[in-house]
């Protein structure tokens, strides 16, 4: 019988919600994609840039805008660490992380070692899996 799939959600946001997440959902696993710093502000500004505007009711400064970006960082980050260092939340069994660059160079292995690490189904085509190969 197969397992069923795991449900896997790429939401920067969701660093900032280990608590929550886990309070709803016990059996939750994260991976941590880091990034250098520079490259993570300037992808929130472009969606800043692209997708903000819609969800103001005035247009904000660039100056306010950046001031966001640089707070959300700060809040997402400090809470990830926080929960990181408290093995009760995240630990060996329920979370990885990994580069954007080691991902994005080599999805496939980067996705391999993350799914061996939390116990997903293999990526062997011997192996009965829900993941799809094809």
């Amino acid at each position: 019988r197969k397992m069923p799939r795991q449900l896997v959600l790429k939401s920067p946001c969701h660093t900032g919600r280990v608590r929550l997440l886990l309070k709803l959902y016990p059996g939750a696993k994260f991976v941590f994609v880091h990034r250098n710093p520079y490259e993570v502000f300037l992808s929130g500004a472009h969606m800043a840039s692209t997708t903000y505007g819609w969800m103001f009711l005035q247009s904000p400064s660039d100056e306010d805008l950046q001031e966001y970006i640089f707070k959300q960082g700060e809040i997402l980050h400090d809470e990830y660490f926080e929960c990181r260092n408290n093995p009760k939340l995240l630990n060996d069994k329920n979370s990885a992380e990994v580069s954007f660059e080691e991902l994005t160079k080599g999805t496939v292995k980067s996705m391999q070692e993350i799914y061996k690490k939390l116990g997903f189904d293999s990526f062997d085509p011997q192996v009965q899996s829900s993941y799809p190969m094809n």
